[in-house]
């Protein structure tokens, strides 16, 4: 087998510096005259890749850097949305060019190297989740076949511990890519309980309107003066912070994590948008459930997986395509999912 090396040169190492300066200085508003300038800065880095001005090894590094930036900045898109899309596709098609078509420098036989799964006399290349059944590509005397499977119980409970580790994986990592950029209250309750929560004096003079009270009352029996809090402190000798209970919860919290004034809320409150990291702290199974459901299909061969999310299917020519070795969740998930494949796989195809 041909290999191929080649040397970073001087010039590609400045600019790959340069880029991952760049792409953190999109943290300047969306939408500015400087986001423009950045953007126009990182397409030259990335037809560098494209040119294969470097060794297959410092490309897919490179390639990872790049992606993962362009993840912490996506939010921050503005009216450059669909330039920042552009640039991230043609990151993508690199990262499958070389994740699945680079040479290998390897002193075991490249059968060996490509293989998925070997237990005789089926040799697995691909496997595909899809939600009612998996698709496995293996060769079988030298013949290569594709079969759809339905999910055995034997296998069942397996593919569904996989599935969820995908879905927490994305959650973590590509938020954005299963919650499709919408920000979802899952009315888990957690922004009325973490935070201290401070309110003007117009907020609570609505609130004696609406409960028909005095200011004073609604101060007595829901609002604790910053003078008595001793973790936070606020300029306004006028305002208040709302009481918690003895769970540490919102006062106005009802059955549900419910807001019971959400009618007439306070500001500070209408300000809170769903979606931020607290947000995802935790995970249910109805969140689960929800965010599973964003997942079309899974395929993974010995290097990559490609992940379909509603989002990806609508917005994208193509899948999210890692490596999945470079993360130790996937990494962990997929060898797990593969012993218990490899122990039932004659079962299944001999059946499929």
């Amino acid at each position: 087998m041909e290999i191929y090396e080649r040397t970073l040169t001087t010039a590609l190492i400045e600019k790959l510096s340069e880029v991952i300066n760049v792409i953190e200085a999109l943290n300047l508003p969306a939408g500015g005259k400087e986001t423009k300038e950045i953007l126009d800065r990182i397409e030259p880095v990335i037809k560098c890749l494209e040119e294969r001005k470097t060794s297959i090894n410092n490309v897919i590094k490179a390639i990872n850097i790049l992606k993962a930036k362009f993840q912490e900045i996506w939010d921050k898109r503005g009216i450059y949305d669909n330039k920042i899309r552009h640039l991230w596709v043609r990151l993508s098609n690199l990262e499958n060019e070389y994740g699945t078509n680079s040479p290998k420098v390897s002193k075991t036989p490249l059968t060996s190297y490509s293989d998925l799964i070997v237990t005789h006399p089926y040799i697995v290349k691909e496997i595909t989740f899809f939600p009612e059944s998996m698709n496995i590509n293996y060769y079988l005397e030298d013949k290569n076949l594709t079969h759809s499977v339905k999910y055995k119980k034997t296998i069942l409970k397996s593919i569904r511990k996989f599935l969820k580790d995908i879905t927490i994986f994305l959650k973590n990592h590509f938020t954005s890519t299963i919650e499709n950029y919408i920000p979802k209250c899952y009315n888990c309750g957690k922004c009325c309980s973490i935070f201290t929560v401070c309110i003007a004096p117009s907020d609570i003079r609505r609130l004696a309107d609406e409960f028909n009270i005095s200011e004073e009352e609604v101060r007595k029996k829901y609002i604790v003066s910053p003078e008595e809090n001793v973790n936070t402190g606020y300029w306004n000798p006028g305002s208040g912070i709302i009481k918690k209970t003895e769970e540490k919860i919102c006062v106005f919290m009802k059955k549900g994590n419910l807001c019971s004034i959400h009618p007439f809320k306070p500001g500070i409150c209408k300000q809170y948008e769903p979606g931020k990291r607290q947000c995802y702290t935790t995970i249910d199974d109805d969140h689960y459930y929800r965010l599973l459901s964003n997942i079309r299909a899974v395929t993974f061969n010995n290097q990559t997986i490609s992940i379909i999310t509603d989002y990806t299917y609508e917005n994208f020519p193509g899948p999210l395509i890692l490596n999945w070795y470079d993360y130790p969740l996937l990494k962990n998930s997929i060898e797990v999912i593969l012993s218990k494949l490899k122990k039932n796989l004659p079962d299944l195809l001999a059946k499929s």
